[in-house]
């Protein structure tokens, strides 16, 4: 990766698809399966991707580099190359009917017992694993019950969005079937694939490396039992293009899943992402998946048409509930957020149902037909990037589109 000092020549490593690859793309082993970077000239001083393994000691990085010979065939080894086409074709399984928004939360908002109000609640996907010592298990249906103080009537749904540490347990389990199958009998009924980070400022391996972890829990997940999106992360058109034809083989595949939270944050690569989804789409000749989303609603107008539904999954109702700051409408058309003191347990939980029901009713409004979502409701205002806390807040506290 790019040392701290390096951080400003991050943008000139973003994949531009403009058609000219940099100049050590054409003699690399891994062009036919990577596609070839095509970044600004000269960006970052690179001419192949190695140009962003800079580590003083390659065997203390943990990066899937060729620079540390024995860890990247270890790593390599671990998922069987990087050829999304080696994994078998999954099994048959039902999509669970999915309403087109769910609250996440990240714990208990409601402090008074246990509400049953929602009919869906999402969770991170790490925090619905107990731990203990080496070993992970899913927590029971009680156990949900009581981390997050609701019980829904139509069951959980999981979300694999969230920061990599969290993501790279779920890598780590120990026996990840056995997981998933506790997950769907504690009332998971549908989730998300980690999605295993495939940043800019490391050698294309890693991205690869990525991908496959990626494909192959979702494999793992489906075979359990859970309904699973799979997650299309990626870091070039090509990717996707990839992805596609992964779809095309996996014809059970029934739903996708996209964040807009970091990378694809701003306008600029938020509309990069939103081809590359079409391309996607292109790619695997399947318009009728669900495309589950996490931030992004600006792009609701422009993606709906290509996929057979879309499937949002928002924390912000949770996250205002905890800062105590309650949902209304500006006359402007625009969500504002005002202090609201609480004094008893039932306080919280009226604010988060009140917050629950008035983001709800903003995203019906903005994502019905006619509505204009890149100049009003989730036109979110120009925000200068903060450093992210330290505490476990959800990307979309700092980066969300309502």
């Amino acid at each position: 990766m790019l040392p701290a000092s390096d951080n400003d020549q991050l943008w000139a490593l973003k994949d531009l698809s403009n058609g000219q690859p940099m100049l050590g793309c054409g003699s690399c082993l891994d062009r036919k399966t990577c596609g070839g970077l095509q970044v600004t000239p000269g960006g970052a001083k690179a001419l192949d991707c190695m140009a962003t393994c800079r580590c003083d000691d390659p065997e203390k990085c943990d990066v899937v580099c060729p620079a540390a010979p024995k860890r990247y065939m270890r790593r390599l080894t671990e998922v069987g190359g990087f050829d999304l086409s080696v994994i078998p074709v999954a099994k048959a399984h039902r999509i669970p009917k999915l309403p087109d928004y769910a609250v996440l939360v990240e714990g208990n908002a409601v402090k008074d017992g246990v509400s049953r109000a929602l009919q869906h609640v999402a969770v991170p996907l790490s925090m619905a694993i107990a731990e203990a010592g080496q070993l992970t298990r899913a927590k029971t249906r009680k156990e949900l019950e009581l981390t997050f103080g609701l019980a829904p009537r139509d069951g959980w749904i999981l979300t694999g969005v969230e920061r990599d540490s969290y993501v790279e347990r779920m890598w780590r389990l120990h026996s990840p079937r056995k997981v998933y199958e506790g997950l769907r009998k504690a009332g998971a009924i549908f989730a998300t694939t980690p999605n295993f980070s495939t940043i800019a400022d490391v050698p294309r391996h890693d991205n690869l490396h990525a991908m496959m972890r990626i494909a192959l829990t979702w494999h793992d997940m489906v075979d359990a039992g859970l309904p699973t999106a799979l997650h299309l992360n990626g870091r070039t058109d090509f990717d996707f293009v990839r992805w596609g034809q992964f779809a095309r083989r996996q014809h059970h595949l029934r739903a996708v899943a996209f964040e807009f939270l970091t990378g694809a944050a701003n306008n600029e690569d938020g509309q990069r992402y939103v081809e590359r989804l079409k391309l996607f789409v292109k790619e695997s000749g399947r318009g009728d998946l669900l495309l589950v989303l996490r931030g992004g609603q600006r792009w609701l107008t422009e993606l709906q048409p290509h996929f057979g539904q879309i499937f949002v999954i928002d924390s912000g109702a949770y996250f205002k509930t905890v800062n105590r700051q309650r949902t209304e409408l500006s006359i402007d058309g625009r969500l504002v957020y005002r202090t609201h003191k609480t004094r008893l347990p039932a306080d919280v939980r009226a604010l988060f149902h009140h917050n629950v029901k008035a983001r709800l009713a903003v995203y019906a409004r903005a994502s019905s037909p006619g509505s204009q979502q890149q100049g009003g409701l989730f036109q979110a205002p120009p925000k200068k990037v903060v450093e992210r806390p330290s505490s476990r807040a959800s990307d979309d506290q700092l980066l969300l589109d309502f």
